[in-house]
Parts: structure tokens; C-alpha cells; sequence
């Protein structure tokens, strides 16, 4: 569970953010229930229930995204980060790739493989990748002096955990219209201050755009794009590692 103490800019846009936009119907329906001329009680147990319900919908975002991304991750055959190293993979020219690999094989004490090694024995090779990957997340922890590889890393961590909640996104929408129509159907008080029909077309509309955002934007594409957009900085960030390395 997200508590106060833990807030930062990762953690507000890539779980609080997508938590927030799966759960927007629902807490404009919120919204409208509370009378805002006559704030009372039963109002504030309404904005408190939806601060909670957010804060429950951030964490499990998270949970839903980390399980997506092992199911992603075996679609994909690994790592985008771990395929790029790979001497078959065009994405970095050949002596780029080799520059970094050469110069993460010598802060790991290792030898980096061949093309020969790949064709032989792939799995190894990836092994080694992983490792190299993994140097490198613990070596670009600084926020300021990586600030565009955490941009990265945000956007997909963001794409990912909205993905995570795609279904309950959809759910929300679908239990919004329903609500709304209910009110129509049966005489709920929805908000005094405008009409019901008023505050029906809006609310459908709503869910409406909603859902046609989850279907058509949140996909499994959106979220591989923004793997690769990651991956590829945390690459590249081995260009500030190297400019900073005393000259041998």
C-alpha cells in the first residue's frame, strides 16, 4: 500500500496517475453525488471513500502492471534492454554496442561474447546481457544526472500499470452508465443544481470516452513501444558512465 511517506514523481505518475484515470468515472459520479452548497456529512464520507478507494486502485495497479510484465516479458523472448546488446540486433551500430559492452565487461570483470558465442549458445549470452542490463540499473540511480532515462522509465511504468487496469477501468465505466441510468430510471438524486438528464448525458458521455480510450490507446504495443524507449536510454546511459571513467 502507497502511504504519504513514499509519494515521489515515479510513484505519482506511474501509479497514482493511471489509478486516477481508471477510476475517473467513478469519482466524477462522486463528484456529482456531493452537494456543494450544503456540504454534509454523508459528503465527506464520499470524498474520503474516493481518496481511498484511489489509494487502493494506485497499489494495485502496481500489483496488476508487475504481473502483466511477466507475461509480456515472455512474449517478447526477454528483455528489449537484453536484445539490444545482441550482435544480431541492428538497433545500436556495431561499434557503439561494442564500445559499451567492452566498457561494462571491464567494471564486471568479465568477457563480453562473440557472434560466435551467440549462434553457439544464446541462452549464455543473454545471461550476460541480463547482467550488464542489471550493472546498469544499479549504476543510474541518480535522478538528476539520469533525469531522462527516469522519464523513461516513468512513461513505461505508467503504460504499463494502466494497462494492468484496463479490465477494472472498463468495469468502472460500465457500472458508472449503469449507475446513471438508474438514477434516471428511478428518481436518485444525483444534483441539485443541474438537471438529471443533464448530469445523465454527461456522465455516459464520459464513460463513453473512457472506454473508447482503454480499448484503442491502451494496448500491449503502447506498452512494448515505451519498454523500447526505456531500454534504449538505459543504453545510451552508458555514454555518461564512460565520459566520467578516468582515462586508462
Amino acid at each position: 500500500m502507497i502511504g504519504l511517506d513514499t509519494i515521489d514523481k515515479y510513484t505519482m505518475k506511474a501509479r497514482v496517475f493511471p489509478a486516477a484515470i481508471a477510476l475517473a468515472p467513478a469519482l466524477a459520479l462522486a463528484v456529482a453525488y456531493v452537494s456543494w452548497d450544503s456540504f454534509s456529512l454523508s459528503d465527506a464520507y464520499a470524498a474520503i471513500a474516493s481518496i481511498v478507494l484511489l489509494v487502493v486502485f494506485a497499489d494495485i495497479s502496481r500489483r496488476h502492471g508487475k504481473r502483466l510484465e511477466k507475461q509480456l516479458l515472455k512474449e517478447w523472448g526477454g528483455l528489449p534492454s537484453t536484445h539490444m546488446f545482441r550482435h544480431a540486433d541492428s538497433r545500436f551500430d556495431t561499434p557503439t554496442k561494442k564500445r559499451y559492452l567492452t566498457f561494462i565487461s571491464q567494471k564486471m570483470g568479465e568477457d563480453p561474447p562473440s557472434e560466435e558465442d551467440e549462434v553457439n549458445d544464446l541462452a549464455a549470452c543473454d545471461a550476460f546481457y541480463n547482467r550488464c542490463v542489471n550493472w546498469l540499473r544499479e549504476n543510474t540511480s541518480d535522478k538528476e544526472r539520469f533525469s531522462l532515462l527516469l522519464e523513461e522509465n516513468i512513461n513505461y511504468g505508467f503504460r504499463r500499470n494502466l494497462l494492468g487496469l484496463k479490465g477494472s477501468a472498463l468495469i468502472v465505466s460500465l457500472t458508472v452508465v449503469l449507475i446513471a441510468i438508474g438514477s434516471l430510471l428511478f428518481g436518485m438524486p444525483i444534483d441539485a443544481s443541474s438537471s438529471m438528464s443533464t448530469q445523465l448525458a454527461l456522465l455516459v458521455g464520459f464513460a463513453g470516452i473512457h472506454s473508447a480510450y482503454f480499448m484503442m490507446y491502451v494496448t500491449d504495443d503502447a506498452v512494448s513501444e515505451a519498454a523500447e524507449l526505456y531500454a534504449r536510454q538505459l543504453i545510451l546511459s552508458c555514454e555518461k558512465h564512460i565520459a566520467s571513467s578516468p582515462a586508462r
